[in-house]
């Protein structure tokens, strides 16, 4: 039985959810419960979800836009820091020509992707449960 303040740590079942989920699923699972990040996002939620904020710098919790720490791993949408998550890709997406035959459009990857729109570009993450791309990318265009 879970404790009105949360789950019992010494009670393996109270976390049978955390079961099967990756690095970067733990990192969020750790991090939205901090204090602190919690405070900033609350500051930072007047953006809406999946936009940077306009206010501090999402860089300084580990990953690049703002996520709601009520969102368990895996519905939430982290991209994290390369220097972090070692499944991450630093990816900088050049323009091209839409004959280069080594040119992709991020919207053909749509389907497997978490798009996220900020000033300067996007940020975007490979799902990992498509079954098809099993890293973590991170890709920023400019």
């Amino acid at each position: 039985m879970t404790a009105p303040h949360g789950p019992d740590w010494r009670n393996g079942d109270d976390y049978a959810r955390l079961r099967g989920i990756d690095r970067a699923g733990l990192m969020w699972e750790w991090l939205r419960r901090v204090p602190g990040y919690v405070a900033w996002y609350t500051r930072a939620s007047t953006a809406t979800r999946g936009v940077l904020p306009t206010i501090d710098d999402p860089a300084q919790w580990g990953f690049t836009f703002a996520e709601c720490p009520d969102l368990a791993a895996p519905e939430a949408r982290i991209i994290w820091r390369a220097d972090l998550d070692p499944g991450t890709l630093h990816v900088v997406a050049l323009p091209t020509d839409a004959d280069d035959p080594d040119g992709v459009d991020p919207n053909m990857l749509a389907p497997w992707l978490t798009v996220a729109a900020d000033a300067q570009g996007s940020s975007m993450r490979c799902c990992r449960t498509a079954g098809i791309i099993s890293a973590s990318t991170s890709m920023r265009a400019r």
